[in-house]
């Protein structure tokens, strides 16, 4: 039982000496503050807002938006190239 304790305490000890170099002592959190970063999967919401947005659409008006925005049409390039399909917001 000593040994296995002593090999506990060992191992303790070095992991807290190998951190000691990483820690940094910040006890008013000024040092936390400058190193938060902003999220950067922003995008990847935006896309689902859309893909939501998209789906509560009717079939033919989705099909419309998505041949406009495949083809960089703006709108009345859309419904031209569509015809007898509404397209509805910007491309």
């Amino acid at each position: 039982m000593p040994a296995w304790l002593f090999t506990i305490l060992r191992n303790l000890f070095r992991s807290e000496y190998r951190k000691r170099p990483r820690e940094v002592e910040d006890a008013d959190g000024r040092y936390a503050e400058t190193l938060k970063s902003h999220p950067e999967q922003t995008g990847r919401v935006e896309f689902e807002e859309f893909r939501a947005a998209l789906a509560k659409l009717p079939s033919d008006q989705r099909e419309a938006r998505a041949c406009a925005v495949h083809a960089a049409l703006d709108c009345t390039d859309g419904a031209a190239a569509n015809p007898g399909r509404v397209l509805i917001g910007k491309a």
